[in-house]
C-alpha cells in the first residue's frame, strides 16, 4: 500500500494525547482541591483566548500577503505524492477562511476552559463532577469539529447503478467483471455485487495499481487512487473484465468486442477476448523482477492460457505449454470465500483472476496447500491430475489477533469494573 510521510502525524497525535492525559489528570487533581491555582490557570486560558482572536483578525485584516507567501513557501519545501492545488486567489480567499475558523473554534474552546476554571475556584458550590463532564463534552465537540467533514456519507440509492443496465448485467451466470472510464460508475453496483475492475478509493493495493498502470500506459510507481479504465488492454482479460461501460454517444470499434446493450444513456460492449475467472495452465515461467515480468505479459507472445507468470520454481508441473485442462467451474464467489470444482488432465496449476494478498488461505479437497502469486497480482495453486474441490478463505492473521486483544480488554475493563464496585 501507498503511504507517505504524514504517516508521523499518527505518532505525533498519540504522543501528544498521552501527554494531554497527564496534565488532563493534574488539572482535575487541582479542582478537587479547589486550588488558587486554577485562577492562574483560567487567567492564562482566557489570555490566550483573546490572544488568539487578536492575532487572527489582525491577520484576516492586513495579513492576506503574508498568508500567500507562506503558502508559496510551504508549496516547496517537501516533496509530496500529490501536489497542491494551483494558487490562485480563490483558494488564497478559501484555505484562509478555513484558518480563520480554525483559529475562532480554538479560542473559543480556550474561553470556554479558562471561564469553567475561574467558576470552579471562585463558586465552591459547584459540584466537582462539572470538571471533568465538560471535559468530556469539550473533547466530543472538538472531535466532531474536526473529524466531521471527514464523515461523508452516502445514500445507498447514489451507490446504485441505472436499473436498467443492472438488469442487464445481472443476467450473467459466469462471474465477470465491468470496466468503465465513467467516474460516476466507478463504485456503482457493488452493493448488487457487480464487480468492477476499476474504482476509487483512498487507499489503493500497490501490485494492483501498478497493474492497471500498465494496463492504462499511466506512470508505473504513481498511486492510482482513481482508476478508471479509459483504454482497452490485453491484461485487462487477465482480470476477467467481459463487460466495457461507455457513454450512449460513445463507439467502440475494437475486433472481438460487441455491443450488446444501449439505452438513452450507456452503451455495453462485451469482450469475446475475456478470460475466464478460474482457468488451468500446465507450464510456467520463473521471473521474480517486476520490470521483467510486465515486459512478459505485454509482449506480442504472452499466452495466458498456456503458462503462469510466478515467482518461485514449482515442483510437480509437467511444463508442456501445449497441455489442456477443461476450464474449472466456480461454485462460490463470495467476499470472503471461493469455491471452485476443477478436472484436471495432468497436474497443473490452477490460476484465480483474484487478486493475491496476504491473508487467504486455499485448500484442495480440504488439505491446506500454498497460494502462488500468479502473473504478479493474481492467486494460483497447484493441483494434480482428478476432479478437486479449491477452496479459497480470506483469514487474515491480523483479524485473530485484533479479537484477542479486544477479547482481552474487554475482560480487563469489565474486571476493574466488578473490582472497583466490590471495593466501594
Amino acid at each position: 500500500m501507498f503511504r507517505g510521510l504524514s504517516k508521523f502525524m499518527f505518532i505525533f497525535a498519540f504522543a501528544n494525547a498521552i501527554i494531554a492525559g497527564f496534565g488532563a489528570e493534574r488539572l482535575l487533581i487541582l479542582a478537587e482541591e479547589r486550588s488558587t491555582k486554577l485562577r492562574s490557570l483560567a487567567f492564562i486560558w482566557l489570555a490566550s483566548s483573546i490572544a488568539l482572536l487578536i492575532v487572527g483578525l489582525v491577520g484576516w485584516l492586513y495579513g492576506f500577503e503574508l498568508w500567500k507567501t507562506l503558502l508559496e513557501v510551504f508549496k516547496t519545501v517537501e516533496e509530496r505524492y500529490e501536489l497542491l492545488p494551483t494558487l490562485t486567489e480563490h483558494f488564497f480567499q478559501a484555505s484562509r477562511s478555513v484558518a480563520w475558523q480554525s483559529l475562532c473554534k480554538t479560542a473559543l474552546c480556550f474561553f470556554l476552559l479558562g471561564a469553567l476554571l475561574w467558576m470552579l475556584q471562585r463558586l465552591q458550590g459547584l459540584p466537582r463532577a462539572l470538571l471533568p463532564g465538560c471535559l468530556l463534552v469539550f473533547t466530543g465537540i472538538d472531535l466532531w469539529l474536526f473529524g466531521s467533514r471527514y464523515l461523508v456519507t452516502f445514500r445507498p440509492e447514489d451507490l446504485r447503478m441505472d436499473q436498467a443496465l443492472k438488469a442487464f448485467l445481472q443476467r450473467e451466470q459466469e462471474p465477470f467483471r465491468v470496466a468503465t472510464p465513467l467516474f460516476d460508475l466507478l463504485n456503482t453496483g457493488l452493493l448488487e455485487g457487480i464487480e468492477h475492475v476499476g474504482g476509487y478509493d483512498a487507499i489503493v493495493l500497490k501490485h494492483y495499481s501498478e497493474s492497471i498502470n500498465v494496463a492504462q500506459r499511466l506512470p508505473l510507481e504513481g498511486p492510482n487512487l482513481v482508476m478508471n479504465i479509459g483504454r482497452y488492454s490485453p491484461l485487462l482479460d487477465l482480470l476477467n473484465v467481459k463487460y466495457y461501460i461507455l457513454e450512449s454517444s460513445v463507439n467502440l470499434n475494437i475486433a472481438g468486442f460487441e455491443l450488446v446493450f444501449q439505452n438513452y444513456k450507456y452503451k455495453v460492449y462485451k469482450s469475446a477476448r475475456s478470460l475466464p475467472r478460474s482457468f488451468v495452465v500446465h507450464d510456467t515461467r520463473v521471473i521474480q523482477e517486476r520490470n521483467a515480468v510486465f515486459m512478459d505479459m505485454t509482449s506480442s507472445g504472452f499466452r495466458p492460457m498456456a503458462y503462469a507468470i510466478i515467482d518461485q520454481h514449482i515442483a510437480g508441473l509437467p511444463s508442456d505449454a501445449a497441455l489442456q485442462s477443461p476450464i474449472p467451474h466456480v461454485l462460490q464467489h463470495t467476499l470472503h470465500k471461493v469455491a471452485i470444482e476443477a478436472h484436471l488432465t495432468k497436474p497443473g496449476l490452477l490460476v484465480l483472476g483474484d487478486v493475491y494478498y496476504p491473508g487467504w488461505q486455499a485448500f484442495v479437497d480440504g488439505r491446506e496447500t500454498t497460494i502462488y502469486r500468479a502473473n504478479y497480482v493474481m492467486q494460483a495453486v497447484s493441483v494434480p491430475t482428478g476432479e478437486h474441490l479449491v477452496e479459497f478463505y480470506y483469514r487474515p492473521l491480523s483479524l485473530k489477533i485484533g479479537a484477542v486483544v479486544s477479547s482481552m480488554a474487554l475482560v480487563c475493563v469489565v474486571g476493574s469494573l466488578y473490582w472497583a464496585y466490590k471495593r466501594s
